[in-house]
């Protein structure tokens, strides 16, 4: 006997404890000479495979020939994370590139006396937009080396994180390729480049004149095409769902996601201005007249407006995240609640005697052993269907509660039928009386769609068929499950069976333990997928500091005349706190109401990549991201707040 690590075939499971064993031990242990259960082939051009496949499934019908593992067979077990990690980079990504905006805009705001000078002695526009572009670049090449480094780091602690319980002893290792690497490098570089671009051009094009004078600030008409167009993007999103096909469900989806945000984003001065005409008041009671002045200097101040939607991006995506998060955590609750049975049983053989001999352990009160078979193939459709379980329609419904008519269970009895979820109703497009042809070990069978119901079980990828059908197409001869209820605790009965079952190998867990194992795998999930979100928000953090300085450097003329006339220090710094509260709450108001929108759209992509998944809107998690909002911009202003109240009056009157 020798050990092997667990990497590879060894690798466990959770479930199975695999071996390696001399074929011909193993074949006469099973009464099997000159027999195989599985035949592995190599093939010699890796172009032709498919074409092999089609003629050996010719050759050998009664045989299932199939690839060993799937590209899709991989996308599918893996789209539930990238697709969420996309989501949510894609959010970062969109943060990323407005806070690098608003750096160059303080960047730019900074030098303007320097590039005035400049460009008196004779330097062209474009002389000095070409500077402050290599300067971008260099940013760019500086964040991609450490952002690759910290990347590499950061993929570590969510592979950590994300690894099963089972798997706690095996080391993690990273697999990524120096093209990854590359695309990663250049993706920071282009980045600073484009997010830089605008504020730079845009300083280009401010006459000397301006500068050596300070006039740039003069006033634009509003463009009143943007809150419109806004207003249409969300209108959009909370309309479109209802008429979206399946199979569109992931892409629109994400554009639906995306449309929202940018949909907000316009829409934020209108919104502004309407949260503000409601808190003038408020704000006279709470701070009296530096609130009055909070209210009006908020009006039209760019730099507000960006920092209420930089909240409202970081704290919409945290809220979603959030809102899925609790909304699986409830939905696996309910999933479980519907188990009306104790305690998810395994042995090999299991067949009736095993149900006899497990009836006779105290605190067995029945049992219900179940036939299944898995990624099952539906052959006129090019799709499959994750998990068929055998009913026996006198006992499948004392075991699970699902929304199924006992008529239509016993009428999987009558002939080769099939109830299919919900979610493969969707995903297939299919209806009642519709006939799919399966592919099972005795060769293709056509079954007639009789009915549908709501289930979680392997994310909605499930079927139901009748008991003694799937014996006989599948070939089976020992259950696959056995499903026990209990009238004690159901720890003692798993102990006493454990006990009766020492010398056999089983699985056996109760639902409490099966929950509990649930939630912290979609926990750790999760608990990554809020640490992303978290990014995001401190990410926004910094582009909130970023707007508070240049707002803080265009208006200090306008603060200095403040003090001129009598505003104390107290009062300076009084108006800036009441501005940063009244921001805040616009911001972490309308992040919410956007966070809503988003929950409206997630299950679109949640259905496409996992299954249906109602979800629950927790009022608690709407409360802390508006309070959240106010925390950051409160937090991020108390360095300008404090920078005005020792303001040099003269100098800043004399400002450039």
């Amino acid at each position: 006997m020798a050990l092997a690590e667990p990497v590879g075939p060894f690798q466990h499971d959770g479930q199975n404890i695999n071996a390696i064993v001399p074929l011909d031990t193993l074949a006469t242990i099973l009464n099997a000479r000159g027999r195989v259960a599985t035949l592995y082939l190599k093939v010699k051009d890796p172009a032709r495979k498919a074409e092999l496949i089609e003629k050996l499934s010719a050759a050998y019908p009664r045989y299932q020939v199939r690839e060993t593992i799937t590209g899709r067979e991989i996308a599918e077990s893996t789209k539930t994370l990238t697709t969420t990690f996309q989501l949510v980079g894609t959010v970062v990504l969109f943060m990323a590139v407005y806070i690098i905006s608003t750096s160059f805009k303080v960047i730019t705001r900074e030098r303007l006396p320097v590039i005035g000078t400049f460009r008196s002695i004779g330097a062209t526009r474009r002389a000095t937009s070409l500077v402050l572009l290599a300067e971008s670049v260099t940013y760019g090449i500086i964040g991609g080396f450490l952002g690759c480094s910290l990347g590499l780091l950061l993929l570590y602690l969510i592979m950590w994180q994300i690894r099963p319980v089972f798997m706690a002893m095996v080391p993690v290792t990273l697999q990524y390729s120096p093209q990854q690497l590359g695309a990663a490098f250049l993706l920071a570089v282009l980045l600073a480049f484009i997010s830089s671009l605008r504020p730079i051009l845009k300083t280009a094009k401010i006459p000397l004149r301006e500068i050596i004078f300070d006039t740039m600030s003069t006033p634009r008409p509003r463009k009143r095409w943007k809150p419109v167009l806004g207003a249409i993007l969300i209108a959009l999103a909370l309309l479109l769902p209802l008429y979206i096909p399946f199979q569109l469900f992931l892409s629109v989806g994400l554009l639906l996601i995306f449309g929202t945000i940018c949909g907000f984003i316009l829409m934020i001065p209108v919104l502004t201005r309407v949260f503000l005409t409601v808190l003038a008041r408020s704000n006279r009671y709470f701070f009296g007249n530096e609130g009055i002045l909070a209210a009006k200097n908020l009006r039209g101040n760019k730099g507000v407006l960006n920092n209420i939607s930089l909240l409202a991006i970081g704290i919409s995506a945290l809220l979603m995240i959030n809102t899925i998060s609790f909304s699986v955590a409830k939905e696996i609750t309910n999933f479980y609640r519907d188990c009306n049975f104790q305690i998810w049983f395994w042995t090999w053989p299991a067949d009736r005697g095993t149900e006899n001999l497990l009836r006779t352990i105290d605190g067995v009160d029945a049992t219900y052993g179940i036939y299944a078979a898995n990624f099952i193939e539906i052959t006129n459709l090019k799709d499959r269907i994750n998990l068929i379980q055998g009913a026996n329609p006198h006992k499948h419904l004392d075991f699970w509660t699902i929304n199924v008519d006992p008529a239509l269970l016993a009428e999987l009895d009558t002939g080769r039928k099939i109830l299919l979820t919900n979610t493969l109703r969707e995903r297939l497009q299919v209806q009642k009386g519709d006939l799919l042809t399966l592919k099972m070990a005795r060769g293709e069978r056509t079954y007639q769609i009789i009915g549908f119901f709501d289930s979680l079980m392997w994310n909605g990828s499930s079927a139901l068929i009748a008991e003694r059908y799937l014996k006989m197409d599948m070939n089976k001869q020992f259950y696959d499950n056995l499903f026990i209820k209990t009238s004690k605790d159901p720890n003692y009965v798993s102990d006493a069976i454990k006990a009766r079952y020492q010398r056999k190998s089983l699985y056996i867990s109760t639902l409490e333990q099966l929950e509990a194992g649930e939630q912290q795998t979609n926990a750790q999930i999760f608990n990554v997928m809020r640490g992303f979100s978290l990014l995001a928000l401190v990410i926004g953090i910094f582009g909130v500091f970023n707007n508070l300085i240049i707002s803080f450097l265009e208006r200090q003329r306008s603060l200095a005349v403040l003090r001129s006339i009598g505003m104390s220090k107290k009062q300076s710094i009084k108006m800036f706190f009441a501005e940063a509260l009244t921001g805040g709450l616009i911001g972490g108001t309308i992040g919410a109401l956007c966070g809503y929108v988003l929950n409206t759209i997630s299950p679109l992509i949640i259905k496409a990549v996992a299954g249906n998944l109602p979800i629950h809107h927790s009022l608690s998690l709407y409360l802390s991201s508006i309070l959240a909002g106010i925390m950051i911009t409160v937090i991020a202003s108390t360095s300008p707040a404090f920078k005005s109240s020792k303001l040099d009056i003269v100098t800043a009157i004399k400002y450039e």
